[in-house]
Formats: structure tokens, C-alpha cells, sequence
């Protein structure tokens, strides 16, 4: 019983900061500038929040078993696909140079 009640006051809690953040913005924000954060993240801050992303259990738990199915090589394909990612993300292509 207690775990419920500690569940449902954090979830009020919650509610309570939400529904105070958005009166108090006024309702002047949109979904897009809060999803993508008005586009103002850097890219250091972006490859950060990548590679947060990619190091969930999931993918440490899948990579632990694709590397002992096929070797070493599965760690070289998580880093490629991480670095590809960043560099589309940052506006610059995988040799570095603008797009």
C-alpha cells in the first residue's frame, strides 16, 4: 500500500510542477521550440545526449551478443553509427567539411 501512495504523490507532485511551468509561461511556448529546444543546442551538447541515447541496456546487452556472435567489429559499428549520426546532426558531413 505504501509504494502506491509514495507512486501517486510523486505523480501529483509532477502534475503540479507542469501545470505551474505552464501557467507561468503563458501558454506563449510552442511544442516545437520545447521539443527541439528552440533549436539552440550545441553540438557538443547534442553528441552527449547521442551517445546518452545509445548507451542504454538494450544496446549494451544486444552488443555484448553481437560480439560474441561475430568478434570485436560489432564496437567499431557502434562508434561509426555514432559519429554519422553527429556529423548530420551538426550540420557538416561525414568528411567534415559544410554540406
Amino acid at each position: 500500500m505504501i509504494p502506491a501512495i509514495v507512486v501517486f504523490l510523486y505523480l501529483g507532485v509532477v502534475l503540479y510542477i507542469g501545470i505551474f511551468a505552464f501557467r507561468r509561461a503563458g501558454g506563449r511556448e510552442e511544442a516545437e521550440g520545447y521539443f527541439l529546444a528552440n533549436r539552440s543546442l550545441g553540438q557538443y551538447v547534442f553528441l552527449l545526449s547521442l551517445f546518452g541515447t545509445n548507451m542504454t541496456a538494450f544496446t549494451i546487452l544486444g552488443s555484448a551478443g553481437h560480439a560474441f556472435a561475430n568478434g570485436v567489429v560489432t564496437y567499431g559499428l557502434m562508434g561509426s553509427s555514432s559519429c554519422t549520426c553527429s556529423a548530420r546532426g551538426s550540420g557538416r558531413s561525414a568528411s567534415g567539411s559544410a554540406s
